[in-house]
């Protein structure tokens, strides 16, 4: 498994600063490539928490090390669902995981995770263990829209999400009409993400340096249990 630690910096930025850096952003950087013709695509995220919401206290708390699981698709496209596990290290994340299939996914929502356990994968193998003794449960579903940019020096990626919205419903991940949520953020605001695993060249520092950027450490998902 994937055990490097990768830099993941967030700040929250208005609606006008965010077109400002698409547009900086679009001229020097690669889009990414599962993007649309306008260079977006939807990410919509089931996020797991265990009885005593060990993921969200951490997070509030300010805790350096804690861990986090979640199942994620784009587009609303079943065909491509990943159960994921991230770990964070103060500043630094480490992520793995694997495909699932839809039905897979459902057995997840439904707390039925036996076939973790059945599976060849070390890591589906691994997740049945922390889903079985920490009595993970489905918590809240998160969607927005993304606009990524990759560079290719110490693979560098700025994500820039918005229109964020929540919804308690651990079903509605799975639903194929429109995603009905609350929105997350006051004034139309949005989440600024720079990833990167050394160092960031500084011309990259110069892109993104024209807005009055704030660092957040608070997650999307804390964001939205605190509405629910």
């Amino acid at each position: 498994m994937n055990t490097t630690y990768r830099q993941e910096l967030k700040y929250r930025i208005s609606a006008a600063e965010k077109e400002t850096l698409i547009s900086r952003l679009s001229a020097v950087l690669q889009p990414d490539t599962h993007a649309d013709a306008n260079g977006r695509y939807v990410v919509r995220t089931l996020y797991f928490d265990d009885i005593n919401d060990t993921a969200m206290t951490q997070s509030l708390n300010g805790q350096p090390q804690k861990t986090k699981y979640r199942v994620r698709m784009y587009n609303g496209d079943p065909s491509f669902i990943r159960l994921e596990r991230k770990v964070k290290h103060y500043s630094g994340s480490c992520k793995t995981g694997e495909c699932i299939s839809p039905e897979e996914c459902q057995s997840l929502i439904r707390g039925e995770y036996d076939y973790l356990l059945r599976s060849s994968s070390p890591f589906l193998n691994a997740c049945y263990a922390d889903f079985t003794s920490r009595l993970l449960r489905p918590k809240i579903v998160v969607q927005y829209t993304r606009h990524a940019f990759i560079c290719p020096q110490d693979a560098i990626r700025i994500t820039i999400d918005e229109n964020v919205a929540v919804c308690s419903i651990p079903e509605s991940f799975s639903a194929e009409s429109d995603f009905f949520g609350i929105s997350v953020f006051e004034n139309r605001q949005c989440v600024l993400e720079v990833k990167y695993t050394h160092y960031m060249p500084d011309y990259v520092l110069a892109l993104i340096g024209v807005i009055d950027r704030t660092r957040v450490s608070t997650s999307k998902y804390v964001a939205g249990r605190l509405i629910y």
